[in-house]
């Protein structure tokens, strides 16, 4: 695994090495929050759109990277092996309860 610098440098090599799958994931999640109203995670991100065996578990976030995703309340994640950490909610910035969940 390669390391970065930071999360950005990360998050630039992962737009650039797996544009269609991010792509997938990003039009996946937003389709998902219209559809429901309720607020996306990268767990959800994960049981819906599989990350390729390459991207580490820790880039999955890249998916929100856009400034039409509101950060929310965080929660604890459901995966095992992250140990319980807390991970954020996301909601489309041009729904109401976006900026109030937060």
């Amino acid at each position: 695994m390669s390391t970065f610098p930071d999360f950005n440098d990360a998050a630039d090599a992962l737009e650039e090495a797996r544009a269609e799958w991010l792509g997938a994931a990003r039009s996946w999640a937003e389709a998902e929050h219209r559809r429901t109203g309720r607020p996306i995670t990268t767990d959800d991100v994960r049981r819906a759109v599989p990350p390729p065996d390459d991207v580490d578990p820790r880039c999955v976030g890249t998916v929100f990277r856009a400034p039409h995703w509101e950060r929310l309340a965080p929660i604890r994640t459901g995966r095992k092996a992250a140990h319980g950490r807390y991970i954020r909610q996301r909601a489309l910035a041009e729904y109401p309860h976006a900026a109030d969940a937060a």
